[in-house]
């Protein structure tokens, strides 16, 4: 034993044949031979831990020792092994080498980390970690992130920098990222004491600025990295670290393009349990902080109208041909013919080009199926609901999302539609002047045909009273376009209706059902999208500018309309909102001049009426 433990280099092949001895059962001969080999060998084994262990507690370094730090890789290769006793003694190996050197225990760590595909190999790396051997008075065991933490650092330094040097080693980290998970289950669990003391959570604090930058990178590993940070449960009040304004503000960048990454996943599986844990992190996270949730808001609605994420939410393409030659430089074009034309020193010579490319090509859009856009319509709606969610302890009976955060969305959607910042006040003007904002209203009604997702978006707004009174600029300029192009319909009617008849009507019940939702068109005007597919062009604008118009300019749309009733929510009584006859007097005629088909309207509308108590 004295000449092992003096051996200045092979002290790992001395181990790995003893444990060979030990875990063997294919020895050619039988009977007690092969017990005592393996007594004596278990003997040895343990005398030399042992020996190894006092000389670390005791400070009396031995050769062998050394010889171990020459062979941290086999050390770390025999970690992984599904023999007990194999990785037991490599682990109490890493331990002893750990004590004089930290960077070779992070190295183990980081090597278990990585690579462990068992429960067991994962709590062998726990106890490494937390060994009573090592020294808790000095770094990085001191430290916020202890040893994990370091080994984080260090995986997640190299996997971003894959991002910027082309040429780096990839890095597989679906086996990390699993683990990592793994642990923090654990710890939550309670089932492990050494974890009480928060082993896993700081160490994932500690690199929360780095794991929140990878999260929306990292398509491969998004899934489990959502996982990690909802088990975390960040931000809360509650918990024992703080979190930086850059982490913050990662994590909501982050999760935004994590729910968008949720729209494309093939697997419906994954895209159900993503978006919960979309709903989830972004609850909690918005009602931590409101620079978060302007944020997350901001890039939802931003992403879902105007970037290329705007094909999964049923946006229509307004590119119909191509050109081949769109994308020749003229420079290069004249270089080229310049080749054969002699030129003196001061001489330049400048094509033209070639008029004309042939046929354009048309564009043929990749639209999704109908129910797929509207399943995404939904999920983006339910997130947005969550990012406007209130508090648990807030004190609400009937209403369940901040007011003021569904007020930021109506807002927000006025500053991306509307392209003026002029006349985007909430009263209506005269309808003269719809003269002077023609383009502006022909340019947002132009945004509503291109992305449907904006009727949906508005009728979310409408829900939530008085919110939908800020987006006055929006039903304007659609209500004045709809008025001018049921003027150029004539006297057509259902009955000889065409396409773009029947896609205008359309159109224009969404709008009455928007205001009537909102509670801006008391009855009987609310009801007023009943009448319009049996009425004639002209009629329908006659109420459009009689009934509508006229009545909206009159009672500007604002929050004052609404009162606060016992219950916490904002409405409008609609037997004290009724409006005036001036209002209701073109609709009265139109309806008595088709009484035999709309008699049942005129009788709702104007007789069975409602009365206060």
């Amino acid at each position: 034993m004295t000449l092992v433990l003096r051996c200045d280099t092979g002290g790992i092949q001395i181990v790995k044949l003893l444990l060979e001895c030990i875990s063997n059962e294919h020895w050619s001969f039988k009977g007690e031979t092969i017990c005592n080999i393996k007594e004596k060998c278990k003997e040895l084994l343990q005398t030399l831990i042992v020996e190894i262990d006092a000389s670390i507690r005791f400070k009396n370094p031995l050769n062998i020792t050394e010889s171990f730090h020459q062979d941290i890789d086999e050390i770390n290769q025999l970690l992984l092994s599904r023999n007990r006793i194999e990785y037991s003694i490599a682990a109490r190996l890493v331990i002893f080498l750990g004590c004089k050197d930290p960077s070779s225990l992070i190295k183990s760590i980081m090597f278990l980390l990585q690579y462990s595909k068992s429960n067991d190999h994962l709590a062998l790396m726990i106890n490494i970690a937390t060994h009573e051997l090592l020294d808790k008075t000095k770094a990085p065991h001191c430290d916020k992130g202890g040893y994990l933490g370091i080994v984080l650092q260090q995986i997640l330094s190299r996997d971003i920098q894959k991002f910027f040097i082309s040429n780096e080693e990839s890095i597989d980290l679906s086996q990390m990222w699993d683990n990592l998970l793994t642990l923090l289950k654990w710890e939550k669990s309670g089932k492990v004491p050494i974890l009480k003391c928060h082993f896993v959570t700081r160490a994932i604090y500690e690199n929360l600025e780095s794991i929140t930058s990878v999260f929306g990178s990292e398509i491969n590993h998004m899934h489990v990295i959502a996982d990690l940070l909802d088990q975390l449960e960040i931000p809360s009040s509650s918990a024992p670290f703080t979190l930086n304004s850059l982490v913050i503000l990662n994590l909501a960048q982050s999760t935004v393009n994590y729910f968008f990454a949720c729209c494309t996943c093939e697997d419906s599986g994954s895209k159900i349990r993503g978006f919960k844990k979309v709903y989830s992190i972004l609850r909690r996270l918005c009602i931590f902080s409101k620079v978060a949730k302007v944020l997350a808001l901001r890039e939802l609605l931003e992403r879902a109208l105007f970037r290329s994420d705007n094909i999964l939410f049923g946006a229509i393409s307004t590119q119909k041909y191509t050109n081949e030659n769109t994308e020749k430089l003229l420079l290069k074009q004249n270089k080229k013919i310049s080749k054969t034309i002699p030129l003196t020193k001061h001489s330049s010579v400048f094509n033209g080009g070639i008029i004309g490319g042939g046929k354009r090509k048309i564009l043929y859009s990749n639209e999704l199926p109908a129910d797929e856009i509207s399943a995404n319509i939904s999920e983006l709606i339910n997130t947005i609901k969550a990012c406007c969610s209130l508090p648990d302890e807030a004190d609400f009976k009937y209403c369940d999302l901040s007011l003021d955060s569904v007020t930021s969305v109506s807002l927000l959607l006025v500053q991306f539609v509307s392209p003026d910042v002029m006349y985007n006040g909430l009263p209506w003007p005269e309808e003269e002047f719809s003269k002077v904002t023609v383009e502006r209203d022909l340019m947002i009604t132009k945004f509503f045909k291109t992305m449907p997702l904006l009727w949906d978006l508005l009728s979310f707004v409408a829900i939530y009273r008085p919110a939908l009174c800020y987006c006055s600029v929006l039903l304007r300029a659609l209500t004045a376009t709809l008025i001018h192009q049921w003027r150029s319909m004539g006297d057509l009617s259902k009955s000889n209706a065409t396409h773009y008849y029947n896609q205008l009507l359309e159109n224009t019940v969404k709008v009455i059902d928007i205001m009537a939702l909102g509670q801006l068109l008391p009855p009987p005007l609310s009801s007023i999208r009943d009448v319009f597919p049996h009425l004639k062009s002209f009629e329908i604008v006659a109420i459009l500018r009689d009934c509508i118009w006229f009545y909206m300019r009159d009672h500007v749309p604002s929050p004052a309309l609404f009162g606060l009733d016992s219950n916490g929510i904002y409405w409008r009584d609609p037997s004290i909102a009724r409006p005036p006859d001036i209002f209701t007097n073109s609709l009265r005629i139109i309806l008595q001049r088709n009484i035999k088909t709309l008699g049942n309207i005129y009788s709702q509308m104007f007789i069975n009426i409602p009365k206060q108590e």
